[in-house]
């Protein structure tokens, strides 16, 4: 019921002066939870009615929806804000092998949190953390800007060129005036051996799965990272949407988790846990009283990884494992401007339907039912990736011509 209302009114709700978000959580009276199911509505700052012109008073119902409106401050991303030092761990130095949940960024930017170690159907390892952590401009195509990822981040570095430890991968480009789910990124590194992969999350360990639902008033906590220790809180809200700053543009998220604070600037990227120890989200946004998480299916889907969990004895991290895990084969043809041909199933020659076919990154197509794809490429050098759960990526990386594509 309240999430339908929300999906309904949060366009003109957000509208209203000084509304940064709008969520399903509990009615707060007096200081205290009562119980009762709201939609909540975050301000920056609240202003008596009396202040507000009448187009940007909180109706205190919605279609019999009680609402609750709550002071929030404005909303950042947190790889974004003055950073601060960290406490306890020492999250911001120099890490080979590098653990997750310490100081990295791209190195036009400042710096935030490798967040966790993630693998795909192929096997290959990556670190997951936000896109605005991991590239110079979030709204960017990979092949449009910086790929090189430092740790510890510039801001950390005394010479970041000399700490690149790997290229961004690939991410999910924000836009500013649209809707966004995810704020997320994969870095791969440049030797696999530079990870980490036997401890994990830095003074924690390894997630033990993947959270489902969560539930208002869960708890919750953020291993120490980049700025700030370790933080225990709970869940304050769901299906929110939620304004978010970053710094030259603001951009709209929706379907995300409201968190009290155990934030600042700098942990952006962060993995958020249950107290059972699975993952339940990954940290982008906050304020000095919320912290705002994309939900942990969400990120998954969209990259297509998978969280490496703890094995079992809590020696070795067990990578997901798959029923099957097979091979393709790419048979290519190259015209002018195309790169076109056939994706079998190694072996049997079967034709293969459904393969993703990537150009830098970027999702050009998919194999149809007869396994026949056709992708368009300028001249240049260009890197082609074949996926499909359950297979083996293939990746080609080679010079196109204008001519035949040679």
């Amino acid at each position: 019921m309240v999430k339908k209302v929300i999906e309904k009114h949060a366009d003109k709700l957000l509208r209203k002066k000084n509304v940064v978000i709008v969520y399903e959580g509990n009615k707060i009276k007096g200081g205290e939870d009562t119980g009762e199911r709201a939609l909540v509505v975050g301000v920056k700052k609240k202003e008596k009615e009396e202040k507000l012109s009448k187009k940007d008073i909180i109706p205190k119902k919605i279609e019999r929806v009680k609402t609750d409106v709550v002071e929030t401050d404005e909303v950042y991303a947190l790889g974004l804000l003055d950073l601060f030092k960290s406490k306890g761990v020492n999250t911001r130095r120099r890490y080979r092998p590098m653990p997750c949940h310490v100081s990295v960024g791209n190195r036009k930017i400042t710096a935030g949190t490798a967040g966790a170690f993630v693998v795909d159907a192929g096997g290959n390892v990556y670190v997951l953390s936000n896109a605005h952590v991991l590239c110079e401009d979030p709204r960017r195509n990979v092949s449009e800007q910086e790929r090189r990822i430092c740790q510890p981040g510039p801001y950390d570095s005394r010479n970041p060129d000399k700490d690149i430890i790997g290229r961004l991968e690939r991410h999910v480009a924000i836009n500013p005036s649209g809707n966004n789910y995810v704020d997320c990124a994969l870095m791969r590194a440049d030797r696999v051996e530079d990870l980490d992969l036997r401890t994990g999350i830095l003074g924690y360990g390894y997630p033990t799965g993947v959270a489902g639902k969560l539930e208002i008033n869960q708890k919750v906590v953020k291993p120490a990272s980049r700025t700030t220790g370790k933080k225990e809180g709970r869940v304050t809200g769901i299906n929110g949407i939620v304004m978010v700053n970053y710094g030259s543009f603001k951009a709209r998220f929706v379907d995300q988790i409201i968190f009290s604070n155990m934030s600042a600037g700098g942990d952006s990227g962060s993995s958020i846990l249950t107290a059972d120890g699975k993952y339940a989200g990954l940290l982008f946004a906050g304020s000095s009283k919320v912290t705002i998480g994309n939900k942990a299916e969400n990120v998954l889907n969209v990259l297509d990884v998978s969280i490496m969990t703890q094995g079992e004895g809590g020696e070795e991290p067990t990578p997901p494992e798959y029923a099957f895990v097979e091979e393709i084969d790419v048979e290519m043809e190259r015209a002018t401007g195309l790169v076109k041909g056939t994706i079998t199933q190694k072996g049997n020659k079967q034709p293969l339907e459904g393969v993703e076919i990537y150009a830098d990154n970027i999702r050009k197509g998919r194999s149809g039912a007869d396994g026949r794809y056709m992708v368009e490429l300028e001249a240049g050098r260009h890197r082609l990736e074949f996926r499909k759960p359950g297979y083996r990526a293939v990746v080609v990386e080679r010079e196109f011509g204008k001519e035949n594509g040679e």
